[in-house]
Formats: C-alpha cells, sequence, structure tokens
C-alpha cells in the first residue's frame, strides 16, 4: 500500500532479516537498552507478541530510524515476528520519533472497562512483581528501582496484568474495597503499597486474607491495636508523613514494616521497633 511517498506493508520479519534491518540503523539512534532488549525478545519466545501497528520504519535514503529494539530482540530471541513496515519516511521525522505519551496500566484497565483501574492496576502489577522478585524492596516496587539480575522474564507486561486481572477480578475488586477505608482512615501509606502487600501475602505466602488484613486493620485503626509494635509502626508512619526534615528512608520503611509484619505472624509483642542493617541484615515478606 501506498500514501503519499510511504510504502507501508505487514512482514513477517526472520532473525536474518533483522540483523540486516539492523546494519542499516541510524547513526544517531539511541543507545540500546539491553534490559528493554531482553525483554521483548522474553515477550516474542513466549507467543505474547502481537501485531498492534507500531511500525519498523526507514527513510527515503533506506535507513532504520525506528525499531532498533524489536530487531535486536527478534535476533536475541532467534524467533520471527510480524509487524508493520513503513519505507521513504522523511528524514527529519527522525526527530519526531518516540516523543507520544505511553499509556500506563491504568490507562489500560480503564480503556478494558475494569473499574476502580488506576488502584487496581497498582496492586495486580506490585503483586506479580512482587512474585517474580524483580524489586529488593516494597519501595522499590513504587518508586520504580529495579534490581540487576533476570530482568527479560521478570519485567511485568501489559499482557500479565490483564491476565492476572481476568483470572480473579472479583478477587481484585474485593481487595480495592476492603483496603480503602483503612487507607481514608488514616493515609499512611498508598493504597498501591497496601494492596500489594496483602494480595503477596495471601495469593503467594498462603495467608488467610482475613489474616492479613487483621495486621493492616490494627496497623491504621488505634482502637483495633493488640500488639505494642504495631502501635510503634503506626506512630513511626505518621510521624514520617509529618515530618519534613527526618523521613525514613525507604528501605528502612520496609524493613521495619516487616518487621512488625513477622511479630504480628507470630503473636510475639516487641517493646521497641528498630532496624540496623548490620544487624539485622535484609528481609522480605514472608
Amino acid at each position: 500500500m501506498e500514501m503519499n511517498d510511504f510504502k507501508i506493508n505487514v512482514e513477517v520479519v526472520t532473525p536474518a532479516v533483522a540483523a540486516e534491518y539492523l546494519k542499516l540503523n541510524h547513526p544517531n539512534n539511541r543507545p540500546i537498552n539491553k534490559g528493554q532488549v531482553a525483554f521483548y525478545a522474553n515477550e516474542m519466545t513466549n507467543g505474547n507478541w502481537d501485531l498492534n501497528g507500531e511500525p519498523i520504519k526507514f527513510d527515503t535514503d533506506g535507513i532504520l530510524i525506528d525499531g532498533q529494539h524489536r530487531l535486536s530482540a527478534c535476533v536475541y530471541a532467534n524467533a520471527p515476528f510480524e509487524t508493520v513496515v513503513v519505507r521513504n519516511a522523511p528524514k527529519r521525522s527522525f526527530l519526531t520519533i518516540d516523543r507520544g505519551i505511553l499509556r500506563h496500566a491504568g490507562q489500560m484497565f480503564s480503556m478494558s472497562g475494569v473499574p476502580n483501574a488506576n488502584n487496581v492496576s497498582s496492586y495486580v502489577k506490585g503483586y506479580l512483581t512482587m512474585k517474580r522478585g524483580t524489586y529488593g524492596s516494597m519501595d522499590s516496587i513504587f518508586s520504580g528501582r529495579i534490581n540487576k539480575g533476570s530482568y527479560s522474564s521478570k519485567k511485568v507486561s501489559i499482557k500479565d496484568l490483564v491476565s492476572e486481572y481476568n483470572s480473579r477480578p472479583e478477587y481484585w475488586q474485593n481487595l480495592h474495597a476492603t483496603i480503602m477505608p483503612l487507607y481514608n482512615h488514616r493515609r499512611m501509606m498508598m493504597p498501591s503499597e497496601i494492596g500489594t502487600i496483602v494480595a503477596y501475602l495471601n495469593l503467594e505466602k498462603k495467608y488467610d486474607f482475613s489474616f492479613v488484613i487483621d495486621f493492616f486493620t490494627q496497623l491504621f485503626i488505634e482502637e483495633s491495636t493488640k500488639l505494642n509494635v504495631i502501635k510503634n509502626m503506626r506512630d513511626k508512619l505518621i510521624n514520617d508523613k509529618m515530618s519534613k526534615t527526618s523521613k525514613l528512608t525507604s528501605q528502612k520503611r520496609t524493613q521495619l514494616l516487616i518487621k512488625c509484619w513477622n511479630a504480628y505472624k507470630k503473636n510475639r509483642d516487641l517493646k521497641s521497633l528498630s532496624w540496623d542493617i548490620d544487624k539485622d541484615g535484609v528481609k522480605y515478606f514472608e
């Protein structure tokens, strides 16, 4: 098909063809992100890559101006993929590529008609991220800092989020309805954090849902508190929220919460709540 001077076709790009296309890469293209290539390659290998209209683009001189990561993934995975290929794009179009705003998970859920899309998508993403062990601490999930390692197999895709949500939509909506009153009562933690931890401890670590919710109920609602360690944790979160100078580091905040959870699940009170990396080490939700 031709549109003005454009030539647009749908092609099945094999690894050999992808390697040839990459030889035509624009000399000023952005550096290759190896993690992104590995993620795309994993999606192609697992059959999660769909023809979605995003094209591979060549300019009027036949120079590749868009698609280097997808082509690199094809070579890396040794797997063909189907894609739109655009040729004869104006040279100046190289300056306008990748300037759009990417849709985040909440927008994708909303477009699919999922109620409470932003919060629910954050619970699902946080849960899958913790389950795959991609992040070192809870706060890392929400700040986006990732550990080095098996990025290709552990990064969460939109398809992963949708698949997990659709496998038990009632669960995720009930989770949202359960934790929002706690958040609205005392806004010490974001709903995304609460929902992620609850889902992880319930679905992955197999603690009873009501048992996990009781922990957060005691943490957020003073009248429900049974253990002094939970009161101490609440006080630290409130003070941290109100303070403008002495903020808890993200790691310390997470470690204190884990220590509090460990005391709760064993019904063992602590007179004080502290954490020292040299003495206590790094803990994960178990």
